[in-house]
């Protein structure tokens, strides 16, 4: 799996699942900007524990802006691990 191409890409990632929890730790290791993507309050797990550099909360409705809020630089690679409608 290839999260990123070099060091310093902004990497936004969907943390769910097992995959979705092993990847920030990846992409940190490639010395990426991690940003999760949660659904509720694991915000403090995904930077604490698994890593990022932000997280974005989505529910119960989150900012429509929160995204280029956490990447004022713009995403260099968006992992989605889930692939359902949302």
């Amino acid at each position: 799996m290839k999260l990123a191409r070099s060091a310093g890409e902004t990497v936004l990632i969907g943390c769910r699942g097992r995959s979705g929890s092993r990847a920030p730790k990846i992409a940190k290791l490639r010395g990426c900007n991690v940003v999760g993507i949660v659904g509720s309050e694991k915000a403090e797990l995904v930077t604490n524990t698994l890593g990022a550099n932000a997280a974005v909360i989505t529910k119960p409705a989150g900012s429509p802006h929160a995204i280029s809020q956490a990447c004022p630089e713009g995403v260099d690679v968006y992992f989605d691990n889930v692939g359902a409608p949302r």
